[in-house]
């Protein structure tokens, strides 16, 4: 019986958003196939600038390896070489891609694949014809598959030629050969059989593939699935599928965020209440982007630099004009406030150490001796983003910065799981001036993780209130313990190089910890260096295969996209990376906070970042 991925028809729709009837019809007549051959349904390939995907890639080992690309319909070709595709039961005709091409284009890239990946083992040379040649070591062709029209009979043309094509005729023939009992060749065994010798003539042999020993094809054959092709349907992220289906969720959750700004654009307070990834942050945006078309001047407040920059980077798209909204970190809006104070400047420094230091109470009340310097920071409407995160001792100043106490605008956005310093939200409701029935919006939908990585962190962690997750599942987050922070590095280097190596781009990966990387490492391999004249810790991790790869702690994620290094993984410690997400979070955790509520903060805050794929490692 056939090696066939999916196993199971019903599983096809796991690997699309909508799989096309041709593609369903082709998955059904291969079955009939013995176990000579291997065939997979929707491989993706990826290079670092494109993209594409194969319908269906067959290998035998005694032979080598096609690609079909199927096409249902009416397909045709104009005069001026462009593909139609027509539906004569619903009226439609529209262009499509050049099948033919399609199909040729993904066989280079699983040819050139392989050529790449063989190259770097150690048994190599089994794996290629010979010792002084690298080519792939057995046949490889294309053809297409069109089950709803006579394509041979009514096209004719110089760029193919008919043994090529799979057509509605050679589909009828397949059926009657069923009917009759699958007696000798089916006609679908025989047209892969002529391909193979269509692209046999092509090449020059000095060993053809028949002629190759028993174990030398096993070898080419094992190394073919696990490292080629499966790899591709089963490892990997589909990311165009994702992001298509994660877009259309998008696409209807900011119609609801829209709706529910207009419905509360008369509301001068409002609590946005929201565990990680339920949208808080980009409402937020969007009602500054509405405050700015409304001409009112706005300060977004952020908990840290890194939001701080990102919220400026995202709203800088859509204002006019910037002096409208201003975008400070907290550590920024305070240090504003104490150098604009009628004060010394050595006791100006010594305002800002308390900062430093955390003695929110001291700062309040020197601030408050002098509260004739809000006249320079008055604002129409105050958004707060990670309120949590911000000590209850400097709410004051907010209202404070208000032109007008009752008719300013305050908006104000918290995930009580997510303090660093513990919430009390009835003192919120008092000092805003809210009422918890009224004011208080309550987000549950998480819309950045899958569904597994957010269960994954509710369960682990203990966090994370939601009632209502993402449609997309998602695979199960990777879970790992290591005896030190550099083979947790190592590990996650290895994983990170095969991202890399489909294409995937460094910059939607990033690595995690409750701690700076300089203080996890005791084996002296973290250093501090200076990159393109930027400094940061550093730590050198190459490959067997000779590849360098250097994971790198910036202050700031602008001074690393800065760093001209191709292979560069960012690291940040996890306070510093809050309402920050990547595509991929590798979460670095110590052992020793098991048993400590830090431990499930931790978690919550670090997985609640990774959109699509999460790995925790585990440390002493």
């Amino acid at each position: 019986m056939v090696n066939i991925y999916p196993r199971r028809m019903e599983d096809l729709q796991g690997s699309k958003e909508k799989v096309p009837e041709s593609e369903k019809e082709f998955y059904r007549i291969v079955n009939v196939l013995n176990d000579d051959w291997v065939i997979w349904h929707s491989v993706r390939w990826f290079k670092i600038r494109a993209e594409g995907e194969s319908d269906f890639v067959i290998f035998n080992k005694n032979y080598g390896f096609l690609v079909i690309e199927a096409k249902g319909g009416e397909i045709s070709r104009t005069n001026d070489r462009k593909w139609k595709q027509s539906n004569h039961e619903a009226g439609v005709e529209h262009t499509i891609k050049d099948p033919f091409r399609q199909s040729s284009d993904a066989m280079y890239e699983i040819r050139d694949l392989y050529i790449k990946k063989a190259r770097r083992q150690k048994n190599k040379r089994q794996l290629f014809r010979s010792r002084n040649e690298w080519y792939f070591p057995l046949i490889y062709g294309y053809g297409v598959f069109f089950p709803n029209c006579y394509f041979k009979q009514n096209q004719e043309c110089i760029d193919y030629v008919e043994e090529q094509i799979f057509d509605l005729n050679d589909l009828k023939a397949q059926e009657n050969w069923e009917e009759e009992g699958f007696k000798g060749i089916s006609p679908l065994e025989r047209y892969f059989n002529n391909l193979f010798n269509i692209f046999k003539e092509r090449t020059k042999w000095k060993i053809p593939p028949d002629k190759l020993f028993e174990e030398r094809k096993n070898a080419i054959e094992r190394f073919f699935i696990e490292e080629v092709v499966s790899v591709n349907i089963s490892g990997y992220i589909d990311w165009k599928r994702f992001y298509q289906k994660r877009n259309k969720e998008l696409d209807k959750i900011n119609e609801v965020q829209d709706f529910l700004l207009k419905a509360l654009s008369k509301k001068k307070r409002c609590i946005f209440i929201g565990s990680a990834g339920t949208g808080k942050t980009y409402i937020a945006m969007k009602k500054a982007i509405m405050n700015h078309n409304e001409d009112l001047k706005t300060l977004f407040l952020c908990y840290n630099y890194e939001l701080c920059n990102f919220v400026e980077t995202y709203l800088n798209q859509f204002i006019q004009h910037k002096n409208k909204i201003t975008v400070y970190s907290l550590g920024q809006f305070i240090g504003k406030i104490i150098k604009n104070l009628n004060i010394s400047i050595p006791k100006e420094r010594k305002l800002k150490e308390h900062f430093n230091n955390k003695d929110y109470c001291f700062i309040k009340e020197e601030i408050l001796k002098n509260k004739d310097v809000f006249d320079k920071f008055k604002y129409d409407a105050i958004l707060i983003d990670e309120t949590q995160d911000i000590d209850s001792n400097l709410w004051e100043l907010f209202n404070l910065s208000l032109k007008d106490i009752q008719n300013s605008i305050l908006y104000i956005f918290y995930d009580e799981q997510q303090a660093i310093n513990p919430l009390i939200p009835k003192e919120i409701y008092t000092t805003f001036g809210m009422s918890e029935d009224h004011d208080a919006i309550i987000l549950n939908h998480n819309l950045r993780n899958t569904n597994k990585i957010a269960k994954w962190l509710s369960t682990y962690s203990n966090l994370g209130n939601y009632s209502k997750f993402s449609g997309i599942s998602g695979e199960e987050p990777i879970t790992k313990k290591f005896s030190n922070l550099f083979e947790a590095l190592e590990f996650s280097i290895g994983e990170i190089s095969k991202y890399y190596e489909q294409g995937i781009n460094l910059d939607r990966i990033a690595i995690l910890s409750n701690r700076r990387l300089q203080s996890l490492d005791d084996s002296g391999v973290v250093k501090k260096r200076a990159l393109m004249g930027i400094e940061c810790d550093c730590c050198n991790i190459h490959l067997s295969k000779g590849n360098l790869y250097r994971v790198i702690h910036p202050k700031t994620i602008s001074e690393f996209n800065s760093i001209n290094f191709e292979r560069k993984i960012l690291f940040k410690p996890i306070s510093e990376f809050k309402g920050l997400e990547r595509d991929i979070i590798f979460l670095i955790l110590p052992k020793e906070f098991k048993e400590n509520r830090f431990k499930n903060l931790g978690q919550y805050l670090g997985a609640s970042r990774a959109k699509f794929k999460l790995y925790y490692l585990e440390i002493p």
